[in-house]
């Protein structure tokens, strides 16, 4: 080994994140679609296009949800103001229609879920499953 080799510094590691000017993490999109087993190989470029979709959905509903706010006065994103972004655009509505169904059954102020088995439900008598 000579000297010149062992003076040269290190370069600091770069992530696929920053390579792809990303905000999301493309390591944990990545082993979230090998570990769903959806295909039996999966390329890298697919993890760095999936991160990319999700970001600029993300984006899309705070945006909408930021206009939302500043419309209403607040100064802060609430949930209902999410809610609202996700249903003015119909394909994100479409897309996460499961997560509004289940946040407006706790808006209501029912403190049953209707997943849990064996809890009763509003008639008085044990519900088993999902409706």
């Amino acid at each position: 080994m000579s000297a010149d080799a062992s003076s040269k510094s290190k370069s600091p590691a770069i992530t696929k994140a920053k390579k792809a000017n990303l905000t999301l993490g493309v390591t944990r999109i990545d082993r979230a679609l090998r570990k769903s087993r959806v295909c039996k190989n999966v390329g890298s470029a697919a993890a760095i296009y999936a991160t990319a979709l999700c970001e600029e959905i993300v984006d899309d509903i705070l945006v909408r949800a930021g206009e939302d706010a500043t419309h209403k006065k607040s100064k802060r994103i609430a949930v209902c103001h999410l809610i609202s972004s996700v249903r003015s655009n119909p394909d994100t509505a479409m897309l996460l229609q499961f997560w509004i169904r289940k946040r407006q059954r706790r808006a209501k102020g029912d403190r049953f879920h209707p997943g849990r088995p064996g809890q009763k439900g509003p008639e008085g008598q044990a519900q088993v499953g999902i409706r």
